[in-house]
């Protein structure tokens, strides 16, 4: 929770800096690059703080747990886009804050309590060589083309588009988290989980570290043309559905509750 409330903060620093570039181009004409600006690096470091404690968090709790309750940073977006930003809150906006708030009590409640344990040795045949996770390749290979040309000419007009690119990139983060967290944890306790012995962990390490910046360029395409108190609430929300949905296919994190009815 506190790292979701890191990753808010650093997401409005960065807004902040949009904000700079907007303002500057109206006083003096001159395009800034929001990568100059201190506010916008301070937001990159806020970002990967959290996402540091998040990936601690993958390695001892499902990810729709951990994911769900990064939610509590749309309260926190509220304060900082009002207070801070002197965005204007609107009652549709209160009323989605309560809506997605809802839907994380709901998630978290209905979530497994029972941690996916992922072996090294058998990673293979235990995930990848499964339907579930080429049916999963499949959405994303459907999903991102037309998201990526649309992103191109309708971005500045609907938010929706590059935040649902970036959370459908973010469920491959997730899971590539979830199998770093959990041979990290797995060595930490001296557990068996298979071991650094095998590219597992440093290829999932790799393409979590690419898939999140990767992810990030669209949210900053969102928060350039909108303001956070939509872009936040909506990334939150698709993020959170993506990757509860992606976590779930891939790692079959609700086969508890089939079993338990």
């Amino acid at each position: 929770m506190v790292g979701d409330i890191i990753i808010n903060m650093g997401m409005n620093s960065m807004k902040h800096a949009h904000n700079q570039v907007e303002r500057s181009l109206k006083e003096t004409l001159v395009h800034t690059p929001f990568t100059t600006l201190p506010a916008w690096w301070i937001g990159i470091i806020g970002l990967i703080g959290g996402e540091a404690a998040n990936l601690v968090a993958y390695g001892y709790a499902p990810a729709s747990i951990v994911t769900p309750v990064g939610a509590v940073g749309v309260l926190t977006n509220v304060l900082i886009t009002t207070l801070g930003l002197k965005e204007r809150l609107t009652f549709k906006q209160v009323v989605g804050v309560v809506l997605v708030v809802g839907g994380v009590v709901l998630v978290v409640y209905a979530a497994p309590t029972t941690t996916v344990i992922i072996n090294t040795d058998t990673l293979f045949e235990d995930w990848i060589w499964r339907p579930q996770f080429a049916a999963y390749c499949s959405i994303l290979v459907a999903m991102l083309p037309p998201l990526l040309w649309l992103g191109r000419t309708h971005s500045r007009r609907h938010v929706l588009i590059p935040i649902t690119t970036c959370a459908l990139i973010g469920t491959c983060t997730v899971v590539c988290a979830k199998t770093f967290s959990s041979v990290l944890s797995s060595s930490l306790s001296g557990g068996e989980g298979g071991g650094w012995s095998s590219p597992v962990p440093y290829v999932s390490l790799c393409l979590m570290i690419l898939s999140g910046a990767w992810s990030m360029r669209f949210v900053n395409t969102a928060m350039a043309y909108h303001d956070n108190g939509v872009v936040v609430p909506v990334y939150y929300a698709l993020f959170t559905l993506s990757t509860v949905g992606g976590a779930a296919l891939v790692f079959d994190e609700f086969s508890c509750i089939e079993g338990a009815s």
